[in-house]
Formats: structure tokens, sequence, C-alpha cells
């Protein structure tokens, strides 16, 4: 398994207008594969959007990013809200489970460390 998660840095008050577009959009796009999550920031970097999909491997990504790049309704129309656009695959360590369904509400932490070694 490994997840592409894809941070966007949208333009001052964007986010409503690109949460719409982009919702529009997914209603479609859903059937070729799920998004694990998706993440408006409350804390930290003010409008950002962070989605992530999850895939088999590589294969299956580059597949389904064909298929629905022959579409006209993948990738939404939202360039005119983003300001700075990060895209990262990241493979879970073994003993991490998939994402769930949790009771405590729709709250995730993020966190990013800097290591050396």
């Amino acid at each position: 398994m490994i997840y592409e998660v894809r941070t966007y840095r949208l333009k001052p008050r964007a986010v409503p207008s690109f949460l719409d577009v982009f919702g529009e959009a997914y209603e479609k796009r859903k059937s070729y594969s799920p998004l694990a999550a998706f993440f408006v920031t409350e804390v930290g970097p003010l409008n950002e959007v962070i989605h992530i999909w999850p895939y088999a491997d590589s294969a299956e990504r580059e597949s389904i990013r064909a298929e629905t790049g022959k579409t006209d309704f993948w990738p939404p129309k939202v360039e005119d809200f983003i300001l700075d656009m990060k895209s990262e695959i990241f493979r879970p360590f073994p003993f991490v489970g998939e994402f769930g369904n949790g009771n405590l509400g729709p709250l995730f932490e993020w966190r990013e460390y800097t290591v050396t070694a």
C-alpha cells in the first residue's frame, strides 16, 4: 500500500470555492478510487487543503491517473485558487493498519519531523 499526499496552499479566502469545485469533480472521480482522507488546516499554515489517496502500488496510481486524465472532469479546475502545490508518496510502516473511522470526531493531527542521523 502507498499513499499519495497532496497539499495545496490556497489563496486567502479561496478554501470554500476550492471545496465546491473539488467536491463536484470528486463525485465523479470517486468511482475510480476513493480518498482515504481530506483535510482543511485549522492550526498551523492556514488556507491549506490536504488530501490522501490510497493505492495498492505505483502501477495502480499511474493507471488510475491515466484513466482519470482522459475525462473532462478530472483534474478539477482549481488552478486559479492555488498558490503552491506539493505531492508526496508515503509507504506506511508494516505495523500500521489502514485508516479507520474514529469515535473522537473529525480531527487528525499530522506531524512532520526532520531527523538527523
